[in-house]
């Protein structure tokens, strides 16, 4: 179908960050642009849109009552009161964008692109997708890696400018450089909006691509290898660290068994560390851990100026010069590196319960499907496993970037990945 060709499209499209932006005034913090705030219609916008459009003409979703088969389709009630809930959250969302914001716009055009991801979510859930569908991903993988390797051989860009290749080079204001042996090292970027979001798009297709090994396509472990690399030279430290706890949990045996209990303790410790960043002294250290350090603290002073409702979405950099941080470079205008102090500074306290309980519910539908009495066959523990790794490599990354939600590329990511695992989570729980 026309939906499925698309989405294999918009698999292809992941790395891209081609779009076209636009600079109201609304999208400016002390006169500087701010990427985060800018209104853009990206490329892949434009496949969501054409993905979501065909599947409803096609399923006749537009339908009243084949709507409602579509989407009630397992228990009423539970299903009655989950859409309540996402409508109580809706609201909730609208009325911060709209009322207690600053910037209005900025809020309310965050809200709009929550609404595609969260449509793009439900579409991948209820399609049924598998690591099966991820055919084309060795491309991608592919050409990013290939072209990080450029910029880091030669420290400057390609100029692959029609696919969202900035234009940078080794002296360029604010990139991201790594220092070996007293020698300082462009960190490659590929088409990404910085290495560390190109890492964690390494290390998720990584998982993906891994059970594609033992084909007999010669191209899949030359990737694999290939890819392997590249998230080397990305100097990405916290998906260092998420690939080593991954790896960890994928070949030894007592955590492997224990997958969805080791992701429950990944959020309880995401939350407690979450909350003890803001109080640690970093300041003697590099002057980017001092930085985050900072942004952390002024989350947390968001926060508690405004427990209930936050700042409003998209507002964290908006509020960066009210609270006397006044930067000394314009790229420090960026939102806090920690997913869950950024939900809460934005969002206060009904917003990040919320957003915690997601995370529950999904843990916890896999808990439930995998104590069933009915055995699940290899190969549905096998998918099912591999989308849990890559659902603790959103946690682990979360706590030391923001890119998940505020990046187009890691928001899809982030979107299809989550889409999978309830998709996932469902179909083992009716197995």
């Amino acid at each position: 179908t026309l939906h499925r060709k698309l989405f294999f499209l918009l698999i292809l499209l992941l790395p891209t960050q081609l779009g076209l932006h636009f600079w109201p005034g609304w999208s400016t913090v002390l006169g500087i642009r701010i990427d985060y705030l800018s209104p853009t219609i990206y490329l892949t916008d434009l496949v969501v849109a054409a993905i979501l459009i065909s599947w409803l003409v096609e399923s006749k979703a537009l339908n009243l009552q084949g709507l409602r088969a579509l989407i009630f389709t397992e228990n009423f009630k539970s299903k009655i009161s989950s859409s309540w809930l996402i409508l109580f959250v809706f609201f909730y969302l609208l009325l911060t964008s709209l009322f207690i914001a600053e910037n209005q716009a900025a809020a309310l055009y965050k809200l709009i692109k929550l609404i595609e991801f969260s449509l793009l979510g439900f579409y991948v859930c209820k399609n049924g997708f598998s690591t099966t569908h991820y055919a084309l991903l060795p491309i991608p993988l592919l050409l990013s890696s290939l072209l990080a390797w450029f910029q880091f051989i030669f420290s400057r860009s390609a100029g692959f400018w029609i696919i969202g290749e900035r234009s940078f080079d080794l002296n360029s204001p604010g990139i991201a450089l790594s220092e070996i042996g007293g020698q300082n090292y462009l960190r490659p970027y590929a088409t990404f909006s910085h290495p560390n979001v190109l890492a964690g798009f390494l290390l998720i297709g990584l998982i993906l691509l891994f059970p594609r090994l033992s084909n007999k396509n010669l191209l899949a472990p030359v990737v694999f290898l290939l890819t392997i690399s590249t998230l080397i030279i990305t100097f990405s430290h916290s998906s260092w660290l998420a690939g080593f706890v991954i790896l960890a949990v994928s070949i030894i045996p007592f955590f492997k068994k224990r997958v969805e209990k080791i992701m429950f303790f990944t959020v309880a410790a995401s939350l407690l560390f979450s909350f003890l960043l803001p109080g640690l002294g970093l300041e003697t250290f590099p002057p980017n851990i001092a930085e985050r350090a900072q942004l952390s603290r002024l989350a947390m002073t968001m926060f508690s100026n405004n427990p209930i409702f936050g700042v409003g979405l998209a507002n964290f950099i908006v509020k960066i010069p009210e609270y006397g941080a006044i930067p000394s470079v314009s790229w420090w205008l960026q939102p806090v590196h920690n997913v869950f102090l950024l939900v809460l500074a934005e969002t206060g306290i009904i917003g990040f319960v919320f957003f915690i309980r997601f995370l529950l519910v999904l843990i916890w539908k896999f808990q439930m499907s995998s104590i069933r009495p009915r055995a699940q066959t290899k190969s549905v523990q096998d998918r099912n496993f591999k989308f849990q790794i890559a659902f603790l490599v959103i946690l682990i990354t979360g706590l030391f970037d923001h890119y998940w939600l505020t990046i187009q590329q890691g928001q899809l990511l982030a979107t299809i990945v989550l889409g999978f695992l309830f998709s996932n989570s469902q179909r083992s729980s009716s197995s």
